[in-house]
């Protein structure tokens, strides 16, 4: 919306456009009357525009203190900078059916669940699940964690599943890993390495260690997520290859778990709910904005007759010029101020026109230095305006460098860089 000027900020550039609103011809066409307060918007044909209609008022009042929210759809940090809790450094374990609990070999089952702030970052708390399946896909026992640190994703929160069941297994143990995140299992089938390069490195060296530690026989496969949802809602008729319906019961008692955890940590609504009415409302706003800037009518265009390019003749620059030139091989130099150029550099033209200013008399006779004041043009390069030049019986330098040598290839530092 920010290159969607309206017409009275492009009467602000250019006096002799009309301001003058050209779909209401009511009003002149500031920000606030094209996306809020013009008439037309009720004619556009768009659900976006009747929902939004309701922050009108707010817009108005609202137009001075925060533009770039009602007119640029940004969210301000302060309906967001909220008081929110940074998620616990402490693991918290809580046991299902402990009583059966055998942390030995066998099949097992891990998911996470980033629970229902699952969209919003900063609301976002992983609860993690996993357990131990029979053959029928029914849970013996498990458990259901909370993620701990600042970092909450559901992958981080997937790989951690498989991480606690590491650390709870016993040595020498020979167990199949379920997942249904592909990251992990393709990072952990990577060995090492890959996990040394993954944003969780710091989970993957702990699991491979413990893994080795313990000496444990760990096979992990993958399986799409959330096969039994499809399977009750008709999307899916039968599991798909390689998933057995075990399978599937299995990851959904897992889910289950991790969804349990998450609801256990999810911040409370005093902060929950502020924050997700902002988002929410922000994102109503972006496409209202978006909606009506695809509905404005074309801008009528001012061109402007292009000013006719100056063609300067080289051979007439030549005739006419002030300098004095002779050419050494296809280089023109002037014998009075000195400049040189080649006959096919850009400036050369443009030089031959300037007023030739003749040096001092005493310029290679007096014995201190002259300050040059004029524009220098040495060989192929031009010295930088930053250089305090002065010339001492011909020789040019900078006072604040090493001395300039007659040749700029000779020069100890480029003339042309700034000083």
């Amino acid at each position: 919306s920010g290159a969607m000027w309206p017409a009275c900020r492009i009467t602000s550039i250019n006096p002799f456009y009309n301001n003058l609103c050209p779909r209401c011809k009511k009003e002149p066409e500031t920000s606030l009357h094209t996306f809020w307060t013009c008439p037309c918007n009720n004619d556009i044909d768009e659900p976006i525009i009747l929902q939004t209609n309701k922050f009108i008022q707010f817009a108005v009042q609202e137009e001075q203190v925060y533009p770039c929210m009602w007119f640029r759809g940004i969210l301000p940090n302060k309906f967001t900078d909220l008081d929110i809790p940074e998620p616990t450094s402490e693991l918290c374990v809580t046991h299902i059916q402990p009583e059966k609990a055998h942390w030995k070999s066998g099949i097992y089952f891990g998911d996470a669940s980033g629970g229902e702030f699952t969209q919003y970052n900063s609301l976002r708390r992983i609860g993690v699940g996993f357990i131990l399946a029979d053959d029928n896909g029914e849970m013996v026992h498990g458990a259901h964690c909370n993620l701990p640190g600042i970092i909450q994703t559901v992958t981080r929160g997937e790989l951690f599943a498989l991480l606690i069941l590491l650390r709870f297994l016993e040595p020498l143990s020979d167990i199949e890993f379920v997942t249904d995140n592909y990251n992990v299992y393709r990072t952990f089938q990577g060995g090492p390495a890959a996990g040394m390069n993954s944003a969780n490195c710091d989970l993957y060296e702990e699991a491979f260690q413990i893994t080795y530690d313990k000496a444990i026989k760990i096979k992990i496969r993958w399986m799409p997520s959330h096969i039994k949802e499809k399977l009750d809602s008709g999307e899916l008729l039968a599991p798909p290859e390689g998933v057995s319906m075990r399978d599937v019961l299995a990851n959904d008692n897992a889910d289950k778990l991790a969804a349990k955890a998450a609801e256990e940590f999810k911040l409370p609504q005093n902060i929950t709910t502020p924050y997700v009415f902002q988002v929410k409302r922000i994102k109503k706003i972006q496409v209202r904005l978006t909606t009506i800037g695809l509905y404005l009518p074309q801008r009528d265009r001012q061109k402007k007759d292009k000013e006719p390019s100056i063609t300067i003749n080289k051979d007439s620059a030549l005739a006419e010029t002030s300098h004095t030139i002779i050419q050494v091989n296809n280089r023109y130099k002037c014998t009075v101020c000195l400049n040189s150029f080649r006959r096919d550099d850009k400036g050369f033209r443009h030089w031959l026109l300037t007023q030739c200013i003749k040096p001092s008399e005493s310029i290679t006779t007096h014995h201190i230095p002259v300050k040059v004041n004029t524009h220098i043009h040495l060989g192929n390069s031009t010295v930088h305006s930053s250089h305090n030049m002065y010339n001492y019986r011909g020789v040019m330098y900078c006072i604040y460098q090493s001395r300039l040598e007659a040749a700029p290839t000779n020069f100890p530092y480029s003339p042309i860089c700034p000083c």
